[in-house]
């Protein structure tokens, strides 16, 4: 599950290494892709309602893999629907819907990037955004691939995306839990800081964590060999 606005790109390296071992299910996000259009409001718990149902359709239960955001909408439908759920991997999970940050620089970024998606300026908002999420060496190719993908999106998705939702925050939820979760994290994540991993495998009941060293948000790009073996250590390994 990508976090709505990434694409299903983002998922590209890992179907190469791992599709003929396993059977992988992408699914574009209400509002994305071939999907409906979102409805006004749509929440974190609407897109968790909307996994649920792709899952039930391909006969799950599944090793369900978020990053960042959405990660929350895969913890909510561990809780809500278990029998659909056996493990989660969450990688570079966003606690909050603003995380602090150690980065002097991304915080600049970060409120230039509100100052322009508060203007309706999705043209500025995106790169600024980008360059928050795409902060490993020589990939600049990628950061400008991720930008173009992002501006193609509906506006109301991309507005959807960043408006106000009170269920994205699992803090208080992680307790509930109780499928074996693989946390992964990137050691130099700019866009949400390793501590949130730390706290995120104190607080489930049933982790285990693992940081790329070197790697920034999207480990899955920068640490693909190392990414792949991990995730199929933890797939393979009975609970």
């Amino acid at each position: 599950m990508n976090p709505i606005v990434y694409g299903l790109e983002i998922f590209q390296p890992v179907l190469e290494h791992l599709c003929q071992e396993f059977r992988v299910i992408t699914m574009d996000a209400r509002g994305t892709g071939r999907s409906d259009p979102l409805r006004p409001e749509y929440a974190t718990c609407d897109h968790a309602a909307d996994v649920g149902a792709v899952i039930e359709a391909a006969q799950g239960p599944v090793t369900a893999i978020g990053i960042s955001k959405s990660s929350s909408i895969l913890v909510r439908l561990a809780i809500a629907a278990p029998a659909l759920i056996k493990r989660l991997v969450l990688i570079g999970t966003l606690m909050d819907f603003w995380p602090n940050t150690a980065s002097p620089a991304t915080h600049e970024l970060d409120a230039r990037f509100r100052a322009a998606l508060h203007a309706g300026d999705l043209e500025r908002a995106m790169p600024l955004f980008v360059a928050t999420i795409v902060t490993d060496p020589d990939t600049g190719e990628l950061a400008e691939q991720f930008t173009r993908n992002l501006l193609r999106l509906p506006r109301e998705t991309i507005l959807n995306t960043w408006a106000p939702d009170p269920h994205v925050d699992i803090t208080p939820l992680l307790g509930q839990v109780r499928v074996p979760t693989l946390v992964l994290h990137g050691a130099e994540d700019r866009r949400v800081p390793p501590t949130a991993a730390h706290q995120l495998a104190e607080l489930l009941p049933n982790a285990r964590l693992h940081l790329f060293e070197g790697a920034g948000h999207l480990p899955i790009f920068t640490a693909t060999a190392e990414f792949c073996d991990v995730l199929r250590r933890f797939v393979t390994t009975s609970p």
